[in-house]
């Protein structure tokens, strides 16, 4: 997957249909993609499961898999994750 609104769907897809643990787990798969675009809309992927995960532990796993992402080697991805990591501090806020 390449194409930016396909990897999206796909995303979203996952996170709705799987099991929390089943998503977070393939979540954490993708994103050791070697394409950029697959690896940069994980970092939404990991966001969207955490405003959507209400299990504690599996939301701090995510966060974590997202933290780690900061050290991305593409500099797309790197900008995606800060930006999910920045709303979902700015969520936190409200």
């Amino acid at each position: 997957l390449i194409e930016p609104t396909t990897c999206l769907l796909t995303v979203e897809i996952i996170v709705n249909l799987y099991s929390k643990e089943q998503s977070l787990e393939l979540l954490c798969k993708l994103k050791k993609s070697r394409a950029d675009v697959p690896r940069a809309l994980i970092a939404y992927g990991l966001r969207y499961f955490v405003q959507r995960c209400s299990d504690e532990s599996l939301r701090q796993h995510a966060l974590q898999a997202l933290v780690q992402m900061k050290q991305d080697s593409s500099e797309e991805v790197r900008q995606e994750v800060n930006d999910a990591l920045t709303r979902l501090q700015v969520e936190r806020i409200k």
